[in-house]
This record gives structure tokens, sequence and C-alpha cells, in this order.
């Protein structure tokens, strides 16, 4: 699907609901809130505390005001839900007042960054929520430049198109698309565009779903798959509210908790705490993972997420994510948690071809990964099948060349280790092998070349260099991606 089928008749959103005459709407209603304030002393006091934390950090800070540069304005939109959270549950004045300063500096500047890139998804989104939770502090002039500001910058979005508009798989496309959704929803009663915005969102997150794995897994890595999580999550909230539409019977969903557990380090802490690949870290920073790990715990009563969520908020993990305020929303304290160690030492997530295996859940736990998968995994690979003469990529390029590499953590020490994020991206630089002194198709460019891969695929004359590693994958050099599924022995 391209954009060209944005608007056919597949979504009439006849779900939409009829809409409460009070806001707030996004995420949470007034009864909502009068039920959150009565935990924000007891089971909830502790992501309670990270809210205002972050509430706090914001509030002696002015808005960026670069609005050309991309970094500043992620940041400058990500800026908005804290404050405008601790206004509500508090009625301080100062907190209203920060989120209302980010709020109109933000619909002051004539354009964010790019106006159809990932800081205007940011942007959007953050002042969607802002509008809609400071609704009644806001003025009249002051609701007409916001909306005003929003229906620009959404029609901006949407005929732009996106720049990653048709990358189902990539994070981008999440973003950009959850920041389009909260301005329709946002404004649904407002602008007749709205409702347009919506239902292109609603297409490219069906999409996206459709193409993810049932593993919960990315190609990219633990940090690119929680900026996604995290958005398709948000989506899948403002959907069952708003539209009535369960997201939720996806596997992708259900499946997001076993990516964690299973790749998370024996004796985690915040800056060490996930064997990971592609352009992904160690630490997971600014996403996460608590709110996704809370979200799906809540969702599918799974009571090992609820643990491991538990634990990184003890050890600090995720402490400052830029979406952890999602946490104190989407925490079920009346699911019991429990700990991961009757769950299996060994997890296959055969749909992006990782696997890893461990001694035990102890903390003293020998940890190993293995990853030997097609470049956006098995389920993307059987639409390029299908599609021989396309070079048009789904997916984003943030993963590496690295088929059959491996990694090992004994023992609180790294014994063989990942590169991270690196550009370019080189297969010499993970443990697995060389060819000639040559590595896979995708290297050698700042993101992965999915064009190489998928123009050497759509070659007649191709030339196959093949070998099984440990799982029995058999391995194409030149097109970087397994033509066989592996086996669990």
């Amino acid at each position: 699907m391209r954009r060209r089928d944005f608007c056919a008749g597949a979504l009439a959103l006849a779900g939409l609901k009829a809409l409460e005459p009070s806001r707030p709407r996004l995420f949470l209603t007034r009864a909502r809130l009068d039920h959150l304030k009565r935990k924000l002393s007891g089971s909830h006091s502790e992501l309670w505390k990270i809210v205002r934390e972050n509430a706090d950090s914001l509030l002696g800070r002015e808005p960026p005001s670069n609005y050309q540069n991309q970094g500043e304005m992620r940041s400058a939109g990500r800026g908005i839900p804290f404050q405008a959270l601790a206004w509500l549950l508090t009625g301080e004045a100062r907190y209203r007042d920060g989120a209302k300063r980010w709020l109109l500096r933000l619909c002051e500047y004539p354009r964010w960054e790019q106006n159809d890139s990932l800081a205007a998804g940011e942007c959007l989104f953050g002042v969607a929520v802002g509008y809609d939770w400071l609704y009644d502090q806001l003025d009249q002039p002051e609701r007409r430049l916001v909306r005003d500001k929003l229906v620009h910058q959404a029609e901006a979005l949407r005929n732009g198109p996106p720049v990653h508009h048709d990358l189902w798989l990539a994070n981008h496309n999440h973003v950009e698309h959850l920041g389009l959704a909260a301005a329709g929803f946002a404004l649904r009663d407002e602008v007749p565009q709205a409702e347009a915005w919506i239902r292109q969102a609603h297409s490219v997150f069906l999409k996206a779903l459709e193409f993810s794995s049932r593993d919960g897994g990315s190609t990219e890595g633990h940090q690119y798959w929680a900026y996604s999580a995290e958005s398709i999550l948000r989506y899948a909230e403002l959907a069952r509210d708003l539209l009535n539409e369960n997201l939720y019977r996806f596997e992708w969903l259900k499946s997001l908790p076993d990516f964690v557990l299973h790749s998370t380090l024996p004796d985690f802490s915040a800056a060490n705490c996930v064997m990971s690949f592609g352009d992904s870290h160690r630490a997971y920073e600014a996403h996460g993972p608590g709110h996704i790990l809370y979200r799906t715990a809540a969702e599918y009563r799974n009571r090992q997420a609820q643990w491991l969520a538990g634990e990184m908020l003890r050890r600090g993990v995720g402490r400052a994510a830029y979406c952890g305020w999602a946490s104190l929303l989407w925490y079920d304290e009346t699911l019991a948690p429990a700990p991961p160690s009757n769950l299996p030492t060994f997890w296959h997530c055969y749909d992006i071809g990782w696997i890893t295996s461990r001694s035990s859940w102890d903390a003293d736990a020998v940890l190993a990964g293995f990853k030997a998968g097609p470049m956006h995994g098995h389920k993307a690979q059987k639409y390029y099948d299908a599609h021989p003469a396309d070079t048009h990529e789904i997916g984003g390029g943030h993963g590496h060349p690295d088929v059959n590499s491996f990694q090992v953590y004994a023992y609180g020490k790294w014994l063989a280790i990942d590169p991270g994020y690196e550009r370019p991206k080189w297969t010499r630089n993970h443990n697995t092998v060389l060819v000639n002194g040559k590595g896979q198709l995708g290297e050698g460019q700042t993101w992965f070349d999915r064009k190489a891969v998928l123009q050497a695929r759509a070659t007649s004359a191709m030339s196959k260099a093949c070998f099984s590693g440990p799982t029995s994958s058999s391995w194409s050099m030149n097109s970087g991606r397994s033509d066989r599924p592996a086996s669990n022995g």
C-alpha cells in the first residue's frame, strides 16, 4: 500500500465514538483522573515521583528555540506531556504555566524542522496532547493559535507526505503518524480535516502490524524497537478509546515482553541492560521500556512483564524516558508480578532470526545470542519475494550486515560484544565471517543499504555462497537474507 491508498474506502471510521463534551479525551478522562489521583500516595507513588522529577526538570528550561534542528524539535514536543500531566494531577499553577509556555512557544515557530519527518511527528503529538489536557486553561486566542498550528502542521505532514510514509516497519513512520492521529483526535469535533488525518494514521498502523512478526521483535534492535513499540501502543490506546478499535488482537503486541525478557542481561543495570544488535545500545536510555512492559502486562496479564518493569524501575532503567509519563497511566497494581525463573532459558525469535540462550535466570548466568535472519524479517521477506522487480523497502536502515553473528555475556562481563550504533556499517565489526575479506550486502553506508540487497535479489544472475551456521540456516552472502528457517536443535 502506497500513499494513494490512504483514503480508500477500507476505513470508513464507522467506529468513531461520540465525544464527551468535557476534556481531556486523549488517554485520560475526568473519571480516570479522579481514579488515578487516589493512587498517587500508594501503589503509584514511585511512578508519580518520576513524573514529578521530569516535570520539575522542565520547569526551569525554555523550549528549544532552533526550529530548524531535528533534535531540538523532537525535545520540544516531548516536553509538554510531563508538565501538563503534573498540572492535571496537582492543580499547581507552576506546572500549568510551564506546559503552556512550551505549548504556545512551539506554535509560534514557522515550521517544525522539515514539517514532514520525525521532529514534526513528535511536535504534533506533544502539542495535540497539550491542547487537550490544557484546554480549559487556554483562552480563546490561545486555543485558536494552537488549533491553527495543529491544522497547518498536520496538513503539511499528510500532504508532504511524511518522509517514511511507506516504510511500514520504520520507527519514523510510527512516530510521524502517531502525531497525525493525536492531532486528529484532539480536533475531531473542531475541524473537517481531522478525520482524514485519523484515516491515514490508522491505515499506516494496520499495515505496520500486518508486516510485524508474531515474535514481538525488530531487526533494528531494542532501542528502535522501543521507539516503535511506545508509538504503536499509544496509538492502540487512542484507537480503543476513540475509534472503538482493538489493535491488541495482533500477536506482535502480545509478544513485546518476550523480546525484552529474553534479551535482558542476567545482572542488568541502567547502564548495561540488554544484549541487542543493529544500531541499538546496551542501555535503553530514552525509550523505556518500563511503560511498554506495564501496558502489555496489564493488557495480557503477563506477570513476568510486570516483574521486569518493576525491577527496571528499582534499578533506574529508563527513569528519564521521554514517554515515561505513560507508566503512571498504564501500571495495573492488581496484577501480581512473577519472576521469570520458570520461563525457558532458550528463546528463538524466529521472524528476525534472533536466538538467546542462558544457563539460568540467576544474576551470575551465562547468556549467548546468535543472529541469522533476513534484513527485515521473514514476514517482510515474503513480501519482497512476492514482488521480485520492486526495490521499494518497507523497513528502516538501523539494521546491520551481521548475519551469523554472535555475542556472549558471562558472570557479569562481556566476552563477545556487538559494536552498537555505527556509521558506516561493516560486517567486519561483528563476530561473524568474511569471505575473501568481504562482508555482506548492505554494508559500507551510513544506513543499512537496503537497495543493494533488493537489487541483488532481483538479479537473475545472482551467485550465492552459502554455509550452515549452528542453527542450520542457509545464508546468502550477497543478499544478507536467510533462505530457510532455523531449527531449535
